[in-house]
């Protein structure tokens, strides 16, 4: 089995820090079960997409990860409940959507989508389409 450039590099790069010793370093993330919540109810497809991450993660760093669904408000009630976690790594957030819509959404916030966030990782994208029946015919009303 070989490795791949990253992972070869990852393993060069921590031998090089070998004789520094143990004292020098934090604790390893994570040392402690990480929680990652998503706004949307168990089931549906936010949800399976959390699950699969959550259980990649589990397997990568061997620790639990466990999916909190805090569904409502339009995922408002996962990001505040994020956003107001400690800043230490353990609770995460998988955000089907953009999270700076909130404050287009709504008047009043507990967080600031902009300042209280920061990206990890690209899970996925998906396309979003507008269909119509083929006898609707062109408005002027809403010609250009």
């Amino acid at each position: 089995m070989g490795f791949s450039r990253r992972k070869a590099l990852q393993l060069a790069g921590g031998a090089a820090l070998l004789p520094f010793g143990r004292s020098a370093f934090a604790d390893i993330y994570p040392a402690r079960v990480v929680r990652l919540f998503v706004g949307f109810p168990p089931g549906g497809g936010a949800d399976l997409a959390t699950r699969i991450v959550a259980n990649g993660l589990s397997e990568i760093w061997r620790q639990r990860v466990i999916v909190g669904n805090r569904p409502g408000a339009g995922a408002r009630i996962a990001l505040d409940t994020v956003a107001h976690a400690p800043p230490d790594g353990y609770e995460l957030l998988l955000a089907p959507g953009s999270p700076l819509v909130q404050a287009l959404l709504f008047s009043t916030l507990t967080f600031d989508p902009a300042t209280d966030f920061a990206p990890v990782s690209l899970v996925g994208t998906y396309p979003n389409i507008i269909v119509v029946p083929n006898a609707l015919r062109r408005s002027t009303r809403w010609a250009s």
